[in-house]
């Protein structure tokens, strides 16, 4: 070989080449994650400390509790079905959209000749709206009202989170979500019975239950908990509003309902959300990377690639992926832009877009492609979210001052400093300006004397056109229309 130097170098570049063949696939065939940071522990003492000046104590025993009680009731309280088809349990959901459901039947009765008697499906779905009202008024003797009772009184309330060193984030699922927005269900229909018997506290207190599953679930620590706890406090606020709306509630429960928002109104901003989200998302990292700080590509393929192949050859390919260093480095300059733009209202923010765009991502980023989170839709929530707490604070301000006045104010102006500290807000107007407030010549198809609305989506003042009596049916996203913000309850 000493003759040959081009043959001993080129000999020697085979050697070489088949030694970093055989290393990386011993790589390959080895890999496996070296998870060193408990992120569950990070997350559970971020959830303490956003809860560090509240008062009590921790309550979420008392919401596991009043969730297990729950579901035996739901398990005891039954009839036969009277197809045969064994038996029908309580659905809230028959109670909350009855009419919705009732016009179901009618209109499939119309197209189906040949189903089951008109009658029998009427009569089926009167039973399933009874069961789901024995449901809700088996709460007090059953102690699932006291327990949520419990909850809306403390001001903590720390969901406790596994040791992700040992547990995959991948293979945790957060328990009690479903669980905690069928209370919530149950709750609205409380609120209902209680309306229409007169029971103007019990009426408050099932209001606050809501209020507070919401104000809990929004403070734990997951964007998961926090969309959970939007749409529940949505549904509080559908039916507060609609029952303002329709005159039904006497002006001193109003006051009573002002405090219990003001008492559950303690909600982190969406920066929270995005931190512990990063969170989330760096413990995914730690757990799809090995030791040697190479992507462990069948890991990914097990837990989302589908039918993509999961076995360890395939993780030769982690050569061409970034190292776990620069992952864990993205993420963190993507959140700390994503922090700092979802707080923004929506006008100023569709104006600033972030600075990656998730949907034109590069093929070499699989794991970002797959697990952020859908952050506009929870943006989207959110900014409903804000905007309806204001204008239910408004829309009862409005309803104290007519009670007091016998008149509607001839603007919001009139209601402060008595009933509002300050002018609500549209939260999706330029620069924050006023909600629209509109007194109408006649009574509206809905009963509605004045409207109250934001200018949505488009953020403009349409002079009040709806698209439709759904405050947000749309997202109020919708060129053209505004949002209506003071609305019947389309179900009742």
């Amino acid at each position: 070989m000493r003759n040959h130097p081009v043959l001993s170098i080129f000999a020697g570049l085979i050697l070489i080449g088949i030694l970093w063949i055989g290393y990386e696939l011993l790589l390959a065939f080895t890999a496996q994650p070296n998870p060193t940071v408990d992120y569950g522990q990070i997350l559970e003492d971020r959830v303490r400390a956003i809860q560090a000046d509240a008062e009590g104590k921790d309550a979420w025993p008392d919401l596991i509790e009043a969730t297990e009680l729950h579901d035996a009731m739901l398990e005891e309280i039954s009839v036969d079905d009277p197809d045969g088809y064994g038996h029908l349990s309580p659905e809230y959901r028959d109670f909350l959209s009855y009419d919705t459901l009732r016009q179901e039947i009618l209109d499939d009765s119309m197209e189906d000749s040949y189903s089951d008697p008109l009658e029998d499906k009427l009569a089926e779905l009167e039973t399933r709206r009874q069961l789901a009202i024995d449901a809700a008024l088996s709460w007090d003797h059953n102690g699932i009202a006291t327990r949520l009772d419990r909850v809306a009184a403390s001001g903590r309330a720390v969901r406790p989170m596994p040791d992700t060193t040992v547990t995959p984030p991948m293979d945790f699922t957060l328990p009690k979500l479903g669980k905690i927005r069928k209370l919530a269900q149950g709750s609205a229909i409380r609120m209902a019975l209680a309306r229409d018997a007169g029971e103007w506290d019990q009426y408050v207190r099932s209001f606050e239950h809501i209020m507070a599953l919401g104000r809990v679930e929004m403070q734990q620590s997951s964007p998961i908990d926090r969309l959970v706890g939007l749409i529940v406090r949505a549904l509080g606020y559908s039916k507060l509003t609609a029952d303002i709306t329709e005159g039904r509630i006497p002006a001193e429960t109003l006051v009573k309902i002002q405090g219990a928002m003001d008492r559950q109104s303690a909600a982190p901003p969406m920066s929270y959300a995005m931190e512990n989200e990063k969170l989330f998302d760096l413990d995914m990292v730690q757990w799809l990377y090995s030791s040697h700080g190479r992507l462990i590509v069948s890991r990914l393929n097990k837990y989302f690639g589908y039918n993509s192949p999961s076995n360890p050859i395939v993780n030769v390919a982690s050569v061409v992926y970034p190292r776990k260093a620069a992952t864990e480095q993205w993420f963190d300059s993507y959140y700390k832009d994503m922090r700092s733009w979802v707080d923004l209202p929506p006008a100023t923010r569709s104006k600033t877009n972030p600075a990656v765009d998730i949907e034109n991502l590069s093929w070499r980023y699989p794991i970002q492609y797959v697990i952020l989170p859908a952050i506009g839709k929870l943006n989207s929530s959110d900014d409903q979210h804000i905007q309806t707490e204001i204008g239910v604070r408004a829309i009862i301000a409005i309803a104290r001052f007519k009670a007091d006045t016998g008149e509607l104010p001839d603007s919001l102006s009139d209601l402060i400093p008595t009933y509002l500290d300050t002018l609500p807000v549209d939260w999706y107007s330029e620069n924050l300006k006023p909600l629209k407030y509109k007194i109408l010549e006649q009574p509206d198809e809905y009963g509605r004397t004045y409207l109250l609305y934001t200018v949505g989506g488009d953020h403009t003042d349409n002079g009040g056109l709806s698209s439709g009596p759904a405050p947000w049916g749309s997202g109020g996203k919708n060129v053209g229309y505004d949002v209506i913000l003071n609305h019947p309850d389309l179900d009742r």
